[in-house]
């Protein structure tokens, strides 16, 4: 995505918006920083003085660790939303349509010593009762499996999405 950044802070300010308002519901700070960052939509550098930004113009408020839109947010990312390319709109759709809560949606983890001695890792996603992903691998140490499970857990959503878009391009 890295042809698709926005050109001004404008752009990047507006594209935090849609996000927000994607979502549809408070983000957490950690997945919206983890998300920009990982798909590369706004640089790094820029990120938390925007951030900052909106929220000194009360565009977005941060309530405990989670980022939500206000109704100031709302009505600025309607009269300004043209001026992100419908590309960039499209793709951001894309993207948060992975991450977005599913309703019924639950991941589950567990881990096992292999009898080589690695770690064996099961990384299961459930939706409407229905096993959706199920996925086993060998990790070299109990921390490598438990940074595994601990971001599966918290970020199954988006990564079940990226794994579908790798296996699916």
């Amino acid at each position: 995505m890295a042809n698709n950044l926005p050109e001004s802070e404008t752009t990047g300010r507006l594209c935090i918006l849609l996000i927000l308002e994607l979502y549809g519901a408070p983000l957490e700070k950690n997945l919206l920083l983890d998300f920009i960052h990982h798909k590369n939509i706004i640089k790094t550098d820029d990120l938390s003085r925007l951030l900052e930004d909106l929220e000194a113009s009360h565009m977005l408020k941060q309530v405990t660790d989670s980022f939500s839109l206000t109704e100031t947010g709302r009505v600025s990312l309607a009269f300004f939303k043209d001026r992100i390319p419908l590309d960039l709109q499209y793709t951001l759709e894309d993207l948060v349509g992975r991450i977005k809560p599913k309703i019924g949606q639950e991941a589950l983890t567990s881990w096992s010593r292999s009898p080589g001695g690695d770690y064996e890792v099961t990384l299961t996603l459930i939706e409407n009762d229905q096993v959706i992903l199920s996925l086993t691998l060998n990790v070299p140490s109990l921390e490598h499996a438990q940074n595994m499970m601990r971001r599966w857990k918290e970020h199954s959503e988006y990564l079940y999405g990226d794994i579908l878009g790798l296996l699916t391009k």
